[in-house]
């Protein structure tokens, strides 16, 4: 498990004079991993969409599990090159 990347706190309810959060949670936000598997750039044509329609689900479905394995390969080698640098 990476380090969260973009964490942050939801503010529930505030102090009407002050504007100070009264009541809050806490949410780590993604990972880094997902962070560099959504930030892979695999390029897809123009008329996916006529391909898609031509495959059907299950194909697309196959299709579409493929595209996502490759971002985590892309994401574990950016994780992997990183803990190299340090």
């Amino acid at each position: 498990m990476s380090n969260p990347a973009f964490p942050f706190y939801i503010v529930h309810e505030s102090d009407k004079e002050t504007g100070s959060p009264v009541k809050s949670s806490f949410s780590p936000g993604m990972d880094l991993r997902d962070y560099f598997a959504a930030h892979c750039v695999i390029p897809l044509p123009d008329d996916i969409g006529v391909a898609f329609e031509k495959m059907g689900e299950e194909a697309v479905k196959e299709f579409l599990q493929a595209l996502s394995a490759i971002r985590y390969a892309y994401a574990d080698a950016m994780l992997a090159a990183r803990e190299e640098r340090q």
